[in-house]
């Protein structure tokens, strides 16, 4: 189980210093289509983090290839935390928010 990284240089820089090995730097349109292609093949990569400007900008088809994938995605920002809970309750089963 794979994290991937992916968003401009200055937000997947923390990541690859933490030693995270699989980071898109995004610099285009283009980048960030391709980036989210390569993603969706890639069977080792889990864990899909990126920040919520970035999602955005995701083509509507391959943003609904990637919600419905069981890939987890994490997106940084505004409505991230609702994302991921959501996200993390299908893939896992659990909420993981949930107070008891």
């Amino acid at each position: 189980m794979d994290i991937c990284v992916l968003g401009p240089p200055g937000f997947v820089l923390g990541f690859r210093l933490a030693g995270i090995k699989n980071v898109y730097e995004i610099h285009s349109e283009d980048d960030l289509s391709e980036s989210i292609r390569d993603i969706l093949t890639e069977k080792n990569i889990s864990i899909v983090i990126m920040p919520g400007d970035q999602y955005e900008r995701i083509p509507k088809y391959l943003k609904s290839e990637l919600e419905s994938s069981d890939k987890l995605l994490l997106v940084l920002g505004e409505e991230g935390e609702r994302r991921i809970r959501e996200k993390t309750k299908r893939v896992m089963g659990v909420d993981l928010w949930r107070k008891e």
